[in-house]
């Protein structure tokens, strides 16, 4: 069974710099929408090397494509480049629940690729997003690209870490 541990954290965002002189910051994020990242009042903070700590949100905005963030101890210009370099991680548990047959790009990272004659794609080794529509790269014997459409798709299985495809990488 494949199932993501209660508490396990997702990087959403990194600290990219300090924004002005009141200790705001400026985020990038790794979610599809920036604003995203706002919908969540606490962050969890990790600077690589083990030391993390969290901080509440008390307010942030949309800046281009960036993300200016007021945080809960932060004051100074100082203390926000501090923060510069760290990535900003959510609990999974806390992610909005999808509806019927969608998942989160993480969910599905790792999972082993079979279609439906039993051949063997590998694990999804990365995601990749073309804009049409999203391709899984598997690795096992071979690296694969298998398009994430509903005509390929043909079942998900978190539980027993499997994905179901109707495709033909030879011809």
């Amino acid at each position: 069974m494949v199932e993501k541990a209660f508490n396990e954290f997702l990087t959403v965002g990194r600290v990219v710099d300090a924004f002005g002189v009141k200790g705001e910051v400026k985020i990038r994020s790794f979610t599809e929408a920036p604003e995203n990242l706002l919908q969540f009042s606490c962050w969890s903070f990790d600077n690589r090397s083990g030391n993390r700590f969290s901080c509440s949100v008390l307010t942030g905005r949309l800046h281009g494509k960036l993300i200016v963030a007021s945080l809960d101890g932060i004051m100074t210009r100082d203390q926000a480049l501090a923060l510069k370099g760290h990535d900003i991680l959510i609990p999974t548990d806390s992610l909005p629940e999808l509806p019927e047959g969608e998942f989160y790009h993480f969910q599905l990272q790792g999972l082993q690729v079979k279609d439906i004659n039993g051949h063997d794609y590998g694990r999804v080794e990365e995601i990749m997003q073309t804009g049409a529509n999203d391709v899984l790269v598997t690795k096992g014997t071979t690296t694969s690209l298998v398009p994430y459409i509903p005509d390929v798709i043909q079942q998900v299985d978190l539980e027993s870490g499997i994905i179901y495809v109707q495709w033909q990488t030879e011809i």
